[in-house]
């Protein structure tokens, strides 16, 4: 109850990266419902965001062969509310003296090799933002960033940007006083409120419905796997003769698919929160 306390209508650790729009998991509405939802003391909902790990058990080891590797002791963390801004807080895993740890589990390894924590996050905005509200809210000025896998682990020191804070505090403020306009309007809170799933299984007609579909799929499966060996032969075909191939009202030709355009990497966009230029989201209905 403590912890929740804490984290009571506060942007933190949890929220930063999908407030500014630079979470690929969460979006600004999910960072909004979280909070709110915990604001009205609702039952807590599965969080997309799972990068970090909060397994004590793997935290611990990820810590000892920290301990191991650099000889460094790393003492207990806690929640830290920021010094000016009380609506601003975050969770520390721990420290190195004055300097605090940040500790992430990657769902994905790269090819089985210990990932590059430096590069890790020179190309990760979601866990740059995190370390750099980490900083701020301490006032902290580096932070040992370390990446765990199941190979093993690589840490890098991330520098307190000191202009961070002050780049996005408009967009954190303006956040902050939506945050408030909703949960003070029973109206506006509902919504954040209502539930986002309702289990069907004990629903007969949903059950069929599920049952024929599954059925229906499977022969659309076997049948687009026919058709993709069939389209791959005349592929081959077409690369035989080494140019576009047309007969039977079907033809074959090569294609290429111009490179996307690696937004990340513009240092000029560093500071930009993509979020803010995003057309207004679409709704629709889908069935997986």
């Amino acid at each position: 109850m403590e912890h929740v306390n804490q984290h009571k209508g506060k942007i933190t650790t949890a929220t930063i990266s999908a407030i500014l729009g630079n979470n690929a998991l969460q979006s600004q509405k999910d960072a909004m419902r979280l909070m709110v939802r915990e604001w009205h003391k609702a039952t807590p909902e599965h969080s997309k965001s799972n990068f970090t790990a909060n397994d004590p058990e793997h935290l611990v080891l990820a810590k000892a062969a920290f301990e191991e590797k650099t000889g460094m002791l790393i003492s207990e963390g806690g929640f830290y509310t920021h010094a000016e801004n009380n609506f601003l807080g975050a969770s520390i895993m721990g420290f190195l003296s004055d300097d605090i740890v940040e500790i992430i589990f990657p769902s994905l390894t790269d090819n089985g090799k210990i990932i590059n924590a430096q590069k890790y996050i020179a190309n990760n905005r979601m866990h740059y933002d995190t370390v750099q509200f980490q900083l701020h809210c301490v006032r902290a000025d580096l932070c040992h960033f370390i990446v765990c896998t199941p190979q093993g682990i690589d840490s890098t020191v991330v520098t307190r940007d000191k202009q961070w804070m002050e780049t996005h505090s408009n967009m954190l403020n303006c956040f902050t006083a939506e945050f408030l306009k909703v949960v003070n309007s029973k109206k506006r809170s509902q919504p954040y409120l209502s539930a986002l799933e309702y289990n069907a299984d004990d629903n007969s007609e949903w059950l069929a419905l599920a049952q024929e579909r599954f059925v229906i799929k499977t022969k659309l499966d076997e049948l687009n796997n026919t058709l993709k060996g069939i389209n791959n032969q005349l592929i081959d075909f077409a690369k035989e003769k080494d140019c576009k191939v047309v007969g039977g009202g079907i033809q074959a030709f090569k294609m290429v698919r111009k490179g996307a355009i690696q937004y990340a990497k513009i240092p000029e966009l560093k500071a930009v929160a993509m979020d803010q230029y995003r057309k207004k989201d679409a709704e629709y209905w889908s069935v997986r």
